[in-house]
């Protein structure tokens, strides 16, 4: 285990990973990190911030840190400054805090297989960050997006994800009692399901979407049928990219499943998809098999 720490890609290539969080600057964000909690409780991740990470492995925080809390209870995104933490979830925090981790946000993508976890914080005790990141989740996806492609673009970073550890060790204390209050658990598929009983939604304008060209070939496949592994076989895409890109097409969409984005807009099926970004402008053939 300590070789695997010291070997960990986000201590040897600190400074490639540091390059690409640098946007993040502009947004007054210092600290990044991506983390994946597969099916089978295995942990890997990658944090610009060294000390910290080999400070988290060490000291086993995966075990009990809040990954381990149950999915059902978690929405789209944490906003920590609303947990109530039990003691060792106060550990935890003031530990990072002395590492130059304070007011952490979480964005949290669901996938098939695994669920991965994006935390952003700064480095300063200012708690107005917190109504920042509210402001920017569209830019801090967009980033997301970005730093997918870049890892999966790097040999050495994508290896991050190799090095694996298991959360499978029981739980001595849990992180939180509870966040604080229940508003703030968002279930935002039974509200939409909700209002549509009240109100047929009308036709999504899908020229009024703005998608990549990336996306446009991703959200053709989708209305195919295609899978997330034949897409990425396909588009010659990682698994794990392809799946970054459809949340990101369902979130312009604002559904929850494959099945609402196929069926809410209507003239998707007409075979036109078009983006408002010249340089990107796409009109895809008709979708039809």
């Amino acid at each position: 285990m300590p070789y695997m720490i010291t070997k960990h890609p986000a201590l040897i290539y600190q400074q490639e990973i540091s390059q690409i969080c640098k946007p993040l600057l502009k947004l007054n964000i210092t600290y990044f990190a991506h983390v994946r909690i597969t099916n089978d409780h295995e942990f890997s991740g990658i944090s610009n911030n060294p000390a910290f990470i080999e400070h988290y492995l060490k000291n086993k925080y995966y075990t009990s840190d809040i990954h381990r809390i149950d999915e059902s209870k978690i929405g789209n995104f944490i906003l920590w400054e609303a947990i109530e933490f039990t003691e060792i979830g106060e550990q935890i925090c003031r530990e990072s805090a002395s590492l130059g981790v304070h007011n952490p946000f979480t964005i949290i993508n669901k996938g098939n297989d695994w669920t991965d976890y994006y935390h952003f914080a700064n480095n300063t005790t200012d708690k107005r960050i917190n109504q920042s990141y509210l402001a920017n989740i569209g830019l801090l996806n967009s980033f997301i997006e970005y730093f997918t492609e870049q890892v999966n673009l790097s040999r050495s970073l994508s290896s991050a994800y190799r090095f694996t550890f298991n959360m499978n060790a029981p739980i001595t204390s849990p992180i939180m009692t509870n966040f604080g209050n229940d508003t703030l658990i968002y279930d935002k598929a039974n509200f939409f399901q909700d209002i549509k009983l009240q109100k047929k939604p009308k036709p999504l304008q899908v020229a009024d979407v703005d998608l990549s060209k990336r996306q446009n070939e991703i959200l053709r496949l989708v209305i195919f049928g295609k899978t997330i592994k034949e897409i990425s076989k396909i588009l010659d895409l990682s698994p794990r990219t392809v799946e970054h890109y459809f949340e990101t097409i369902k979130t312009k969409f604002n559904v929850y499943s494959k099945s609402e984005l196929i069926a809410k807009p209507s003239n998707v099926h007409c075979g036109i998809v078009i983006t408002k970004n010249p340089c990107v402008r796409q009109v895809l053939v008709s979708v039809k098999e």
